[in-house]
């Protein structure tokens, strides 16, 4: 699992009339990636309604990353506690429902 915030990621485009339909679909998927995996909304609408407006210009735009940095990622340490406890509950049940039927029978054949 990778923890590095996304806030240190910057996308840069520069459209030509041959790139505009690559540049496109990286838009919308970059737009779709923002708006699965995003926990605060407001700040996804925000980006989400800047990112189209690099499409059909050709001079190089990229997104602010100060604005990113300077609010946090506030979804990153949640979103790492979860894993974490999801992680630690599901180990503890393998442990319950795998092992201990093994040391029963060790103890009880000996």
């Amino acid at each position: 699992m990778s923890v590095a915030p996304p806030s240190t990621k910057i996308l840069v485009t520069n459209n030509s009339p041959l790139s505009a339909l690559r540049s496109f679909f990286c838009s919308q998927l970059a737009i779709a990636e923002r708006s699965n995996f995003s926990t605060l909304a407001a700040a996804s609408f925000e980006e989400n309604f800047k990112t189209p407006s690099a499409l059909f210009t050709s001079i190089p735009r990229i997104m602010s990353a100060t604005k990113r940095i300077l609010r946090g990622e506030v979804g990153t340490f949640c979103n790492l506690a979860k894993y974490m406890v999801l992680r630690a509950s599901f180990l503890l049940s393998a442990d319950i429902f795998f092992l201990a039927p093994i040391i029963f029978n060790t103890f009880l054949f000996q």
